[in-house]
């Protein structure tokens, strides 16, 4: 036993003071580091005076002969207890505090292994946690910022999100974050990049069998297929996004769809159709108080009564939606409606008026970063000069 100790002295773990780093008896120290059952309580315990953070997944049930085993050792180690003289905690004595550094990492090594290494889960599983906060931080500043039309600030929470979508290895996540850049990509004009985003993510949720987010997903990908001249595309996969959201009784999502099948079947010349799906998608709008989107498909409506030579109510409507987001002070949302209103004055012939409009609206989209609606300004503006 002295030479044992001395032993011990020199800096190696001993069985007692296994023991005592982990708060239990010298059999219970040795069951738990064979792997053998305990009870919960115990480990949680053995977990606490290590300083740890329990959790019920490291530890699983025992079987009948093992529970009956621990019962066995519990009251063998009760008996010894009793009949043991009492000795110092061997944490106590001046020599072994020395050591108790050194033997605390080497206990928590042999430790972590024989429990399946809970440690190394643990710090995983923070590391998790943090990537999953720091996505979820990003991608709400994200959506955020493209709201407020601060595209070059949303560029940047975005691919933050999908750089931490990676490191989760989340398909489910970086669907999301690529939705999103989609989005953001497509409102600075480049359509081309924004479809290719938003394909990405269709497909991720294809994978994933996901059709909660998908009519979404199709949605912005059958506007994008009609501002780059594919209204027919557009027709097809907005159909298939308005019958995910009927199926999930989503009307604002179906009203938002009927709209952008009104512009859809509007840029092919189908007059008629696309008033009619303009109606019905100010119906649903209107009666559950969707009023950004009642404005906008008012606006898209009244492009139609432009078509049709209707310019006085045309104009009456695009003013009153003007002066909505003029109130909303969202600046994107103005330089759309400058532009469209800009056509109303052009097509009546009132060109001061209307390159006024289109002079403002430029300034608009350009001070948000929006390439595609500037671009259709200045082609616009191009055209009234060429006249």
């Amino acid at each position: 036993m002295l030479a044992y100790r001395k032993r011990s002295d020199a800096g190696r773990l001993t069985r007692e003071l296994r023991a005592a780093l982990l708060g239990v008896s010298v059999p219970t120290a040795n069951r738990i580091l064979a792997g053998k059952g305990v009870d919960r309580a115990t480990l949680v315990h053995a977990f606490s005076e290590l300083g740890l953070p329990w959790k019920d997944e490291y530890c699983s049930l025992c079987r009948d002969e093992e529970e009956a085993d621990w019962k066995s050792s519990q009251q063998q180690d009760q008996r010894s207890q009793e009949a043991a003289p009492t000795q110092a905690n061997p944490l106590h004595s001046g020599r072994r505090r020395l050591f108790v550094a050194a033997a605390l990492g080497l206990m928590l090594v042999g430790l972590f292994w024989s429990l399946q290494s809970p440690v190394r889960v643990y710090l995983r599983d923070q590391r998790a946690h943090d990537l999953e906060s720091d996505f979820i931080i990003s991608l709400q500043q994200g959506t955020r910022a493209y709201h407020e039309a601060r595209y070059t600030q949303a560029r940047a929470f975005i691919e933050r999100a999908i750089q931490r979508a990676q490191d989760l290895s989340s398909a489910d996540k970086l669907s999301l974050a690529l939705r999103m850049a989609g989005d953001i990509e497509a409102a600075c004009g480049d359509l081309r990049r924004g479809l290719g985003l938003l394909q990405t993510a269709a497909e991720l949720r294809e994978l994933l069998h996901d059709e909660v987010h998908l009519p979404a997903i199709y949605e912005a990908m059958g506007e994008l297929n009609t501002r780059s001249g594919n209204p027919r595309s557009a027709e097809a996969i907005l159909l298939r996004a308005r019958d995910g959201y009927t199926k999930m009784g989503d009307l604002n999502g179906v009203a938002a769809c009927e709209r952008d099948l009104g512009s859809a079947l509007h840029a092919q010349g189908k007059l008629s159709e696309a008033r009619k799906w303009f109606g019905a998608a100010m119906k649903k709008a209107q009666a559950h108080g969707a009023t950004d989107l009642l404005v906008d498909i008012t606006a898209r409506n009244a492009l139609v009564d432009r078509d049709l030579k209707k310019w006085s109510d045309a104009e009456t409507t695009l003013e009153s939606c003007l002066a909505h987001w003029k109130a909303r002070g969202h600046k994107r949302w103005i330089a759309e409606t400058e532009m469209q209103l800009a056509t109303v004055k052009l097509a009546e012939s009132k060109r001061g008026e209307g390159k006024g409009l289109l002079d403002d609206s430029y300034r608009n989209f350009t001070a948000v970063g929006d390439t595609y609606g500037a671009s259709k300004c200045l082609s616009l503006l191009g055209t009234e000069q060429g006249r």
